[in-house]
């Protein structure tokens, strides 16, 4: 009898669920929604952190998108504090991909890596047919006048133009160097120049006095965080007289014509190497400086494991570094350095006739957004970006969150966070923006102090930068078919040991390397100069 019961209940229950609906048994008039997977990388210089309120934001920003043009998306973020290299390989063949953001140059970027693997999806058909707004919106125009294109660093010319992707659109005037500023006073050092009873930091031969005086007190493995390539962005090359280092291109004439290469091959950058490689030697800098995540070198700083930070040397980064570091250590003071010469003589020389210095400007298109060759939802992607262009509050949707909620607008061109979100208690990360685009919208925090406003200010200086238009543009047409790109890993073998304090290092060889990469790629480095004027670069 109780079998039969149960037989029976069972049965009563299973036929009251029928028509209950639920994710098993969607409305079959209802559309299902398109999902779409979008990898927010990580790397030296770049990488997103989860908001508290993430999900919130994807759910306001697909509701709006599928309101305006009735297309329903489902958006899928995958953040890695991994490199693109180590964490995509397997999931290019086992999972979907759609979208991969990340820098666009050097570092396993998305030209060393979504276009040497072939990885990305040409958008020139769908940015033609559905992207108006991305055209138009992707322009922009400094404070001397000068205009950029950030779509020209997403373009290339390999088996005709190509669109690799959506460029960031950004202030490219954006660098500093942070310094505890208490430890570098106690010390004997400063950044004030009326301060006569201190040693004034303005050239890179103090600086590295300071660093070790720093390590010595403060008894520290090292004393710097930050990569080699964050080192020359943050001033290094510029204060030897070079407009580009390893991980960048420059200018430079070969049997009387002129050819784009990287920096590292002119032989002004000896002494630049000369001096990473010292400052690696005697723990200015890590000898694993070019292996550590961003977070880890933040941690680092923020635990008072080293009193200079230039680890994405961009001054509003460099401001949430300093405040989280002050939250967790409230006697802590600080400072941001404008670029520095290259020693006491060149800076003691520009007091009275001009000496070299200068951050290394970055393109406008610094970041980038590429759809997987793989997607199936290309037309969809650039739908929505064009949407989110069409309209600034959809930008400011997917780029700050929701309006009321997580944030509101202080004065015309400031927000500020609302309740117990903050600059490090962020709602949202910002992904679904894909990349941040100025041309649009370029909202300042309100909430910065008047030290901090100040260093954006200098930061923003351009009398501060390298003048060297390459940066703007996608020069490289293909690694796998010409000598350049295995001559250029040539070079980084030798250097990397340089960079990692090796005693006794292999100059000549690093000079025959430098040689060699020249003369067996002048034809290609030619070619890469003729489509950089042919895009309206400078002469």
């Amino acid at each position: 009898m109780k079998k039969l019961l149960t037989v029976l209940m069972t049965i009563a229950i299973l036929f009251s669920c029928v028509g209950c609906g639920g994710p098993e048994n969607p409305d079959p008039g209802e559309e299902s929604a398109t999902k779409i997977v979008i990898y927010a990388g990580g790397s030296s210089e770049f990488s997103w952190s989860r908001g508290s309120d993430e999900e919130a934001v994807y759910t306001a920003v697909q509701d709006k998108f599928k309101a305006d043009t009735g297309i329903s998306l489902d958006f899928d973020v995958v953040f890695s504090d991994k490199t693109m290299k180590e964490s995509l390989g397997a999931k290019f063949t086992n999972q979907q991909i759609d979208i991969v953001v990340s820098h666009t140059g050097g570092g396993d970027g998305i030209d060393d890596w979504m276009f040497v693997n072939n990885y990305y999806y040409d958008l020139t058909s769908e940015i033609t047919s559905y992207g108006a707004n991305i055209v138009k919106y992707t322009k922009w125009t400094d404070a001397d006048g000068n205009r950029f294109n950030a779509l020209n660093r997403m373009k290339t010319s390999d088996n005709g133009t190509k669109i690799l992707g959506f460029p960031s659109v950004i202030n490219p005037y954006k660098f500093g160097i942070l310094v505890r500023k208490d430890w570098m006073n106690a010390l004997g050092y400063t950044d004030d120049a009326t301060d006569s009873t201190k040693t004034l930091v303005d050239n890179f031969e103090t600086f590295g006095e300071m660093a070790l005086a720093m390590k010595e007190a403060r008894n520290l493995n090292f004393a710097v965080t930050g990569a080699i390539f964050d080192l020359e962005k943050a001033g290094l090359i510029g204060a030897h007289g070079l407009d580009a280092g390893f991980y960048s291109d420059g200018i430079m004439e070969s049997n009387g014509q002129k050819i784009i290469v990287p920096g590292a091959v002119k032989p002004e950058y000896r002494q630049v190497a000369e001096l990473e490689n010292s400052w690696a030697q005697s723990g200015v800098i890590s000898k694993e400086a070019d292996k550590k995540f961003l977070a880890d070198g933040e941690v680092d700083f923020i635990g008072g494991k080293t009193g200079i930070f230039v680890q994405d040397p961009t001054v509003t980064h460099l401001i949430t570094v300093a405040r989280r570091t002050k939250k967790q250590n409230p006697e802590a003071e600080f400072t941001v350095l404008g670029a520095l010469y290259k020693n006491k003589a060149e800076a003691e020389k520009a007091k009275t006739s001009g000496a070299d210095k200068g951050f290394m400007r970055n393109s406008v298109a610094t970041f980038g957004a590429v759809v997987y060759r793989g997607s199936e939802n290309a037309e969809n992607i650039v739908k929505f970006v064009n949407w989110m262009y069409s309209d600034v509050n959809n930008y400011l949707l997917c780029r700050y969150g929701i309006e009321g909620t997580h944030w509101e607008k202080e004065g015309e061109n400031g927000y500020k966070y609302l309740g117990e979100y903050s600059l490090i208690n962020s709602p949202y990360s910002g992904i679904l923006s894909l990349v941040e685009n100025q041309a649009i919208s370029d909202l300042t925090y309100f909430d910065y102090t008047e030290e901090e406003k100040s260093w954006i200010e200098t930061a923003r200086n351009v009398t501060n930068y390298l003048e060297n238009d390459t940066v703007d543009y996608f020069l490289r047409s293909n690694f796998n078919n010409n000598n350049y790109y295995s001559e250029r890993s040539k070079l980084s073998n030798i250097l990397s040991p340089i960079w990692m304090g090796k005693s006794n290092p292999d100059w000549n060889g690093f000079a025959n390397a430098q040689s060699s990469l020249i003369t067996s790629s002048t034809t290609y480095c030619r070619d890469m100069y003729l489509k950089y004027t042919s895009l309206g670069g400078k002469k």
